[in-house]
């Protein structure tokens, strides 16, 4: 083909490399910005989640609390018995949520409660580690709900 009817062998390379270039680095610089904003809906997410754990220790049951935890650790390990006969008194967060990798936060919770048998207000101290399931994207609770004695 000549040079006439053949309109891209008429145009010069150097020509776009500097519109190349710029949207290279403009493809780069968005990168980590993607990130920050993933980061930043997985933090909404995980401040969602404990809000509403703490609402449903709260206001609901202890055993509605076991929807927070692997489905698969629930089913094999099962929910104990006398749960229903708790209720919570309060609930303080005593360490803020810290992210430990990008998948993993923990939280510290003071947690007051008494038994509807004996009517005695007692306090324990949660250590909550939560996980992020990316396949499910939500959070669960991998430690233990705690034994309310």
């Amino acid at each position: 083909m000549d040079q006439q009817r053949n309109p891209v062998s008429r145009l010069r390379p150097h020509r776009f490399a500097p519109l190349a270039g710029l949207l290279l680095l403009a493809l780069a610089l968005s990168l980590p910005g993607c990130k920050k904003i993933e980061e930043k809906r997985q933090a909404n997410d995980l401040e969602a989640t404990l809000n509403s754990y703490e609402s449903t220790l709260r206001w609901q049951s202890v055993v509605d609390a076991y929807a927070y935890r692997p489905p698969e650790e629930v089913a094999r390990n099962g929910i104990p018995d006398g749960l229903d006969q708790i209720r919570i008194v309060s609930y303080q967060v005593k360490a803020a949520p810290a992210m430990l990798d990008d998948v993993t936060a923990a939280q510290t919770v003071e947690i007051s409660y008494y038994h509807q048998d004996t009517q005695r207000v007692k306090t324990l101290l949660d250590r909550q580690l939560w996980n992020f399931d990316t396949e499910a994207k939500l959070w669960r609770l991998s430690s233990e709900i705690p034994e309310f004695r």
